[in-house]
């Protein structure tokens, strides 16, 4: 069998990245061949010339590049990670015989976070990602495939507004190093990073950027500012703006050292407004931490159960100024009352794990 792989990126930093090394890894103790291309990436192994850099959006134009040179005759499977193939969906003819398209986020679950959250620029941003990514990437995408596998049950929801039939989509959940992220010796922790014991921390681990709740997290550590609270903010984008004093700007930290960070922490804090299903609410779940946060991607799954420790802490999205408001009395709650913490803490850690 052979296979080709297209991607946006295979950067070891980001979660893609993350998972194609694992993939490759496997395919290559199966014997299994396989050629991967990215769109993005001046540094992967192979790769097209990037084009029209200020349309970066159109990675269709790109994969117009890497039609003309690969030949996919030679395959058995494509392969293709979210939109990043859309260009070979035009040209079926052009495919090899059975098509997969992986699917972390539907550009649906963007629109559902821009109109949820409210105010005219993302309002203006819904209408870009409608025609961008749902209208020329997703739809001659899924509409080609032979079978779609989505993250989450929130992310083929959403995919089924393109007219897909929910039995073509097949839900496959990410998977994080359990050996790497569980529960720890949170004073030792503590102690060794040279945090001080009697503050109760939240954590941030992420892009610190506005599609991952920067203004709610801002907005909701003003709030908290009278409580012996902080947080501690792990951002990978190195920003550089004004903070609350209750907050703690870590910035990047290198990835062994990430769940020391997570265990000297009592609860995960992460109002992002869309996700597929993420990898720091996992890794943050299986290192024993209870999460605070918003109402989409695989956390939509939990917020219909009746499970209090685990419903009652994911707060739907709406505009930065509610939503901080909801956010901080969450917290609150966990911040008083340490028996739903501590139960908390276990409800997460098994979905964590599992």
């Amino acid at each position: 069998m052979r296979i080709l792989i297209f991607t946006g990126t295979t950067r070891p930093n980001t979660s893609i990245g993350k998972f194609y090394s694992h993939l490759t890894k496997v395919l290559k103790a199966k014997g299994i061949d396989y050629e991967l291309y990215s769109v993005r990436d001046i540094d992967c192994a192979k790769v097209g010339k990037r084009v029209f850099k200020i349309l970066r959006v159109f990675d269709f134009i790109n994969c117009t590049c890497f039609k003309k040179k690969i030949d996919t005759s030679r395959f058995d499977v494509f392969f293709n990670d979210m939109n990043a193939g859309s260009c070979f969906f035009l040209f079926k003819k052009r495919l090899p015989t059975f098509s997969i398209s992986l699917y972390r986020n539907s550009g649906w679950n963007f629109i559902e976070g821009y109109t949820k959250t409210g105010g005219i620029g993302n309002l203006i941003k819904s209408l870009y990602v409608f025609i961008s990514i749902v209208l020329l990437q997703e739809l001659p995408s899924v509409r080609a495939s032979d079978v779609i596998l989505a993250v989450s049950y929130y992310t083929k929801k959403n995919l089924t507004r393109n007219g897909i039939r929910p039995d073509k989509i097949k839900v496959i959940r990410n998977a994080i190093e359990t050996n790497k992220f569980y529960p720890r010796d949170k004073r030792e922790c503590r102690k060794h990073l040279g945090l001080d014991e009697n503050v109760f921390y939240l954590i941030f681990v992420g892009r610190f950027t506005p599609d991952k709740g920067r203004e709610i997290v801002i907005r909701t550590m003003d709030l908290l500012k009278d409580y012996p609270i902080k947080l501690l903010l792990i951002d990978d984008r190195g920003y550089s703006g004004e903070l609350p004093p209750n907050v703690i700007y870590v910035g990047k930290v290198p990835n062994g050292e990430l769940p020391l960070w997570l265990n000297a922490a009592d609860v995960f804090f992460f109002p992002s407004l869309y996700e597929g299903d993420s990898l720091a609410c996992l890794e943050a779940a299986s290192s024993g931490l209870p999460l605070v946060a918003s109402n989409t991607g695989g956390l939509w799954e939990l917020k219909k159960r009746k499970e209090k420790y685990l419903s009652e802490l994911i707060v739907d999205i709406k505009p930065p100024d509610k939503a901080a408001v909801e956010y901080a009395s969450v917290i609150l709650m966990l911040f008083f009352n340490r028996k739903f913490l501590k139960k908390a803490r276990w409800f997460w850690t098994k979905w964590g794990r599992k």
